[in-house]
């Protein structure tokens, strides 16, 4: 953390209060990526005992999605669920339909051709190849895992999703012993970056169908200021399914500029919304004039945390550098923040 934000935490109060947890929401949550969840039905019970009123639980990959799926039906009366694909494995995913796929190596080297499209793979590279799983083609993406989440749950949000200029891919994990964990990031990263064309139409064609249900979604935005607002304005412009939808969409762990913040409320004044978190944003010496920049009423918190049983704590913690930020206090920042909830997630939040 900064030394702003620490110095904001040094005088809040450091246990929560449960009182107070009860009427705010974790709009934006990462539990089933922590390493208990499939093996511990203690972790996953711990959901239920949560004081916060919802904790919004994401999907990131294809592995994950019935991982959600199965935490939302163990807890409905405190779990959010969100299916989609992050940018970080966007390219598992190819646009063909399913019976023209490309071969796994003419898919990775379409993306990454500096690697894979020599005659000749070097051993790096070769390794990395075999380490990708064969691609996904989107159509059964959304066919089969996408829209039937979307419509089993009413309250279901896409997320995550986004666009992330920095992300590199990463060397494969080499103690990997199941799926699941094949989907943890290595600390080792190639040069590799996922074009941003591939990162938007994925984005894209999750969203037409995130419109077509009226669904919200929670968007992951990191060194794509640019991208992110010539997406959002292409989208008042040309999407019928946009126009016509109830849709919102959350800037999730916003670590823009101030200047975006203003440029996007203009574009869309009443569908956006920027959420905090302090797992992420308390890196930024900038985190409390962003906070401050955000219209009041566009104002969501979130823990961006992969522990349901620390959760609580991480939207506590953000909960005071709101107060801090806003000039508010506890109180008029709960209510503000319960009244944004309602508008984003709805009154059966």
């Amino acid at each position: 953390m900064t030394s702003s934000t620490n110095d904001i935490l040094e005088t809040w109060p450091e246990e929560p209060d449960p009182a107070t947890l009860s009427r705010l929401v974790d709009t934006h949550a990462h539990p089933t990526d922590y390493k208990r969840f499939s093996d511990d039905p203690d972790y996953r019970a711990a959901a239920d005992s949560l004081h916060l009123n919802k904790l919004c639980a994401m999907s990131s990959h294809l592995g994950d999605q019935g991982l959600v799926k199965q935490l939302v039906e163990e807890q409905p009366e405190h779990i959010l669920p969100a299916f989609g694909l992050h940018p970080w494995w966007s390219h598992h995913i190819g646009f063909e339909s399913s019976d023209r796929l490309p071969s796994k190596r003419e898919h990775y080297a379409s993306l990454f051709p500096s690697w894979f499209a020599q005659d000749v793979l070097a051993e790096e590279a070769t390794s990395l190849l075999e380490s990708f799983p064969d691609p996904t083609a989107f159509d059964q993406y959304s066919q089969e895992k996408l829209r039937p989440n979307l419509e089993a749950f009413p309250s279901a949000m896409l997320g995550e999703v986004g666009l992330d200029r920095s992300f590199r891919i990463p060397y494969p994990q080499t103690d990997a012993k199941s799926n699941r964990e094949e989907h943890k990031i290595s600390k080792k990263f190639t040069e590799l970056k996922t074009p941003m064309e591939h990162q938007v139409r994925l984005l894209r064609e999750q969203m037409e169908i995130a419109f077509s249900l009226d669904r919200n979604i929670s968007m992951h935005s990191v060194q794509a200021q640019g991208a992110t607002v010539q997406l959002l304005t292409s989208l008042a412009k040309q999407s019928k399914c946009w126009t016509s939808s109830k849709s919102k969409i959350c800037l999730h762990s916003y670590g823009g500029s101030v200047e975006t913040i203003g440029q996007i409320i203009r574009l869309h004044p009443d569908r956006i919304y920027f959420s905090f978190s302090t797992t992420i944003n308390a890196r930024l010496d900038r985190l409390e004039a962003l906070i401050e920049a955000t219209p009041d009423d566009r104002l969501l918190i979130e823990s961006d945390y992969n522990d349901v049983q620390k959760s609580e704590a991480r939207v506590w913690e953000i909960l005071g550098v709101v107060c801090q930020a806003k000039g508010w206090s506890k109180e008029k920042a709960v209510c503000n923040l319960e009244a944004n909830c309602k508008m984003f997630i709805g009154e059966g939040q």
